[in-house]
C-alpha cells in the first residue's frame, strides 16, 4: 500500500497536471493561424509534455500500489525524464513571458494563458522532484519482514543441506546409514 505522503503528492500532482492541461489548451484555443504561426507545430511540444506527464502519473500511481518493487524503481527514470523536459519548456515559456509586452497584438489575455501553462509546469516539476526524493527513501533491500515476525527477533536458522524436506525452517533428523565393515559373512 502506498504511504500517506505519496498519496498526498499524487493528489497535488493531479491538480498540477490539470493546471498544465488547462494552460496548454487555453494557449491552443487562443492561437490564430492567420498570424503566420502554425499552432499545431508550436504547441505540439506542450501537448506532448502534458501527455507524457499524464502517462508518468498513471504509471507512478500503478507502481505505488503494486507489490512489485521493480515497478517503483522504474518510475524514477520516467519522472526524471519528464521533469528534465519540463525544465526546458519552462525556460522557453519564461523567455516568451518576458518578451511579451501588454501592448502587443496578443495582449494581456495571451500572457495570462501563458502564465497558467508556466504555473502548471512549475507545479508539476516541484511535485515530480518530491516524488523522486520520496522514491529514494524506499527500502533498497527488497526484503520485507513477514507479518508474524517482529523486526527485532532473529531469523530462524535454515535447514542444513541434505536434511529432510519438511516445512521451511523445520529440521528433520539426518538419515541414518548403517555401514557393515565386517566383510563377507562367514557362516
Amino acid at each position: 500500500m502506498a504511504s500517506p505522503i505519496l498519496v498526498g503528492i499524487a493528489i497535488f500532482e493531479a491538480i498540477s497536471w490539470l493546471v498544465l492541461l488547462s494552460g496548454v489548451a487555453s494557449l491552443q484555443a487562443f492561437c490564430d493561424d492567420n498570424d503566420g504561426i502554425k499552432c499545431g507545430v508550436i504547441y505540439a511540444f506542450g501537448w506532448w509534455i502534458t501527455s507524457f506527464q499524464f502517462f508518468v502519473l498513471v504509471w507512478a500511481g500503478f507502481a505505488a500500489c503494486a507489490p512489485a518493487k521493480g515497478l517503483r524503481k522504474a518510475t524514477v527514470p520516467l519522472l526524471v525524464s519528464v521533469t528534465a523536459i519540463m525544465m526546458v519548456s519552462s525556460n522557453d515559456t519564461y523567455q516568451e513571458l518576458e518578451g511579451i509586452s501588454v501592448t502587443s497584438h496578443r495582449g494581456e489575455n495571451f500572457k495570462n494563458r501563458l502564465r497558467c501553462y508556466f504555473a502548471g509546469l512549475i507545479m508539476s516539476m516541484v511535485f515530480n522532484f518530491l516524488w523522486i526524493i520520496l522514491a529514494g527513501f524506499d527500502d533498497e533491500s527488497g526484503d520485507e519482514t513477514p507479518k508474524n515476525m517482529s523486526s527485532t527477533a532473529p531469523a530462524p536458522a535454515a535447514p542444513a543441506p541434505g536434511y529432510g524436506a519438511g516445512p521451511m525452517y523445520v529440521q528433520s533428523p539426518p538419515p541414518t546409514v548403517v555401514v557393515d565393515h565386517s566383510g563377507p559373512a562367514s557362516h
